[in-house]
């Protein structure tokens, strides 16, 4: 059985998608696209690729240990940044588009799904200089790597929301694209919608000792990004406390003739 997480920077899936991906990685063919580099407005790719080696070293708690090699992932006629581990059971792809944000001072923040979304901007490139996505293909790059893997549960960031408010603009925007892919993905499947920074309006629904341990696979990653902090904050003591989704079931082929009959 095979799940795809996909996740706007390379820490959301350890916050807000976790314990479940804990628990699927224990026992499924998992594959999590980071969609944004992380960068946050960091010019130094020092700083992203610090991020990337994190979520490695997370993972590898998570997988009691792993052996990262990088691969060269073909999807939508692009050439994505991947590791795997586990003989391949587990990937990890980079497509690298600007974070949209900015935690540098002086420097503004690109905006950069928001305004391929929005049609302000015809495409963005990666920060690797590896590929460019418009807007539509952006959404052909997701739903590809939904289709290569035969995805049978899609896990995203939850659009209900909006891009304003108690969220992050590339929670919002990342839901977004990746919602549109799954509604092309042929193959019947289960979509999960995760909550993002709102979970702390909701009460603890995590376990003591799930939230250790999701602390203690953050602290691998945190070792790598210097913007989280040590001690963490309140905000990710209370995120990492919490978990919250809802489930659909897809069907393209239903969801078709639904369209041609207007229902």
């Amino acid at each position: 059985m095979s799940h795809i997480y996909v996740s706007a920077h390379e820490d959301d899936d350890l916050i807000f998608m976790s314990p479940t991906l804990a628990e699927d990685l224990r026992r499924l063919r998992v594959t999590t696209v980071y969609v944004t580099a992380g960068d946050a407005g960091n010019p130094r790719a020092s700083y992203w690729r610090g991020r990337e080696e994190g979520i490695k070293a997370a993972y590898s708690v998570m997988l009691g240990g792993a052996r990262w090699e990088l691969f060269s992932y073909e999807a939508a006629g692009r050439e994505i940044a991947g590791f795997s581990a586990v003989g391949g059971k587990v990937r990890l792809l980079f497509l690298r588009v600007p974070d949209g944000s900015s935690l540098v001072k002086g420097l503004p923040p690109s905006k950069a799904l928001q305004r391929l979304w929005d049609g302000e901007v015809e495409e963005v490139g990666s920060l690797d200089g590896a590929n460019t996505y418009s807007r539509q293909g952006l959404i052909q790059t997701l739903a590809t790597i939904m289709g290569k893997e035969e995805a049978e549960v899609v896990s995203i960031h939850d659009p209900e929301f909006g891009p304003t408010g108690c969220d992050h603009i590339d929670h919002y925007y990342s839901g977004v694209f990746a919602h549109e892919a799954q509604l092309l993905h042929e193959r019947p499947h289960t979509l999960r919608l995760f909550r993002g920074y709102s979970v702390d309006l909701k009460p603890q629904n995590i376990s003591e000792e799930w939230c250790r341990y999701k602390r203690m696979v953050f602290e691998a990653y945190a070792h790598h990004d210097p913007f989280v902090g040590k001690p963490f904050s309140r905000l990710y003591e209370g995120w990492l406390r919490r978990s919250y989704y809802r489930e659909r079931r897809h069907d393209a082929e239903r969801l078709q003739i639904e369209a041609r009959q207007g229902s």
